[in-house]
């Protein structure tokens, strides 16, 4: 996780210079029901997105409903991968990366059982490969199921969990590369939830831990070695109770940004391992959103607010981070006493930082839109997102990709969160 001083700040540096010449955002729609021979999009399924700006989305296929993965760059017909002619069902996720790699967790049904796994298809469903998967047998299980979460990195660098209760491990895998355990489930490593996964294979996770000094705890942990414990790694927020579950995205810096819905009160101990030791100190974090610098377990991290609820926003529902610093944010807000609606936004103003909001007209490429749902895809490191609509009007559902997507407003606070972490070393 650690960067040299002279890369981040020419990250930094190039992305101050460039401010000024960022275009005004563009849409793309990449599939529509009844267009290019999709039939009905699967809105339970949020679409991803890669660095060469390829979008992949559930649906289904005409004229007789197969279900299929749909590849589109917007301007070539899309492609598809039929994947339930292929033995596989009840898709929990999907993701592709700049290969045209598309990795999905679903049943594969088989004969005397059927397996719950992480598998890879191309886009056109030529061949299916089988990453990691676990057999449905009669009883017991022998091992968790694989959660129905994926993170891809911009490098194509898969992290996948199958943690429950201790049982289980966080896996990555290189992209078209084999899985390997980063961190092995056990009573210390308890329970996990989202998670995202950097370049360099270093994976944060919102996970439930025991910690030695306040028990069953949650965090957000950074782990980027194979076997690491807690004295060893980072962390960015921990010692919180189990009801507190942040939401998270990492980029290559190695910074996090996340979303907090409780005040948190973090306190720390001298030494912090094995058994805890003199109380040394304590952070107060109240509900927003920040971007932070992880630091060692058991010490004090770096963050600044990026928005929090004092206003319009009420909660924020997701949340994606890439190298520029960019934060988009899936978010209600209330737009009058007791009415709320869903936007996507590129910062802590819920007005200039809108860029869609449902429950209004919105013109896009000189075509009225009005949007009754939607859900947030995936950022890429090329300032493109994507995100799924469908409205209450035509019943038609469509997926986009925004290209030019806005940066921050105010650069100062990438920079401020950048320089804090040249500031910080692991220990």
């Amino acid at each position: 996780m650690r960067r040299n001083l002279r890369a981040v700040c020419a990250v930094v540096l190039g992305i101050l210079s460039t401010q000024a010449a960022t275009m005004a955002a563009t849409f793309d729609i990449i599939g529509q029901d009844f267009v290019g021979g999709v039939q009905f999009i699967n809105g339970s399924l949020r679409p991803s997105i890669g660095e060469d700006g390829k979008v992949v989305f559930a649906a289904s296929k005409l004229p007789a409903g197969e279900q299929s993965f749909f590849v589109g760059d917007g301007s070539n017909p899309l492609s598809s991968a039929t994947y339930s002619l292929s033995g596989y069902d009840n898709v929990g996720v999907v993701k592709i990366d700049s290969s045209g790699t598309v990795s999905f967790v679903a049943t594969r049904n088989a004969t005397p059982m059927d397996f719950r796994g992480v598998y890879r298809t191309d886009t056109s469903g030529s061949a299916y490969s089988t990453v990691f998967e676990v057999e449905n047998v009669f009883g017991p299980p022998l091992m968790p199921d694989p959660q129905s979460r994926l993170a891809v990195s911009a490098n194509g660098t898969l992290a996948f969990s199958n943690i429950v209760n201790g049982e289980g491990a966080l896996y990555t895998a290189p992209q078209a590369g084999t899985a390997t355990v980063l961190r092995q489930g056990s009573g210390t490593f308890f329970n996990n939830l989202p998670f995202d996964v950097n370049d360099s294979g270093a994976v944060a996770i919102q996970m439930e831990y025991t910690d030695p000094n306040n028990g069953l705890s949650r965090g957000i942990l950074i782990f980027d070695t194979p076997g690491e414990g807690l004295a060893t790694i980072e962390t960015t927020i921990e010692r919180v109770g189990v009801g507190n579950q942040p939401k998270l995205a990492i980029n290559n810096l190695g910074q996090v940004a996340f979303i907090l819905d409780f005040t948190a009160t973090i306190n720390y101990f001298d030494p912090p391992l094995p058994n805890g030791g003199t109380p040394n100190g304590s952070q107060i974090i109240t509900p927003g959103v920040y971007m932070s610098t992880p630091s060692a377990f058991g010490t004090p991290f770096a963050f600044t607010k990026i928005a929090d609820t004092s206003g319009a926003f009420n909660a924020f529902n997701e949340i994606r981070l890439n190298d520029d610093g960019t934060i988009v944010l899936e978010a209600s807000v209330e737009i009058s006493p007791g009415n709320f609606e869903t936007g996507i936004y590129t910062g802590g103003d819920p007005i200039a930082d809108e860029l869609v909001r449902t429950g209004k007209t919105i013109n896009i490429n000189g075509e009225d839109n009005f949007f009754s749902i939607i859900r947030l895809g995936d950022l890429n490191n090329q300032d493109q997102l994507t995100f799924q609509t469908s409205d209450f009007l035509t019943t038609d559902q469509r997926v986009w990709r925004v290209n030019n997507v806005p940066e921050p407003t105010s650069m100062m606070l990438l920079l401020a969160a950048a320089t804090t972490y040249l500031s910080r070393r692991k220990a």
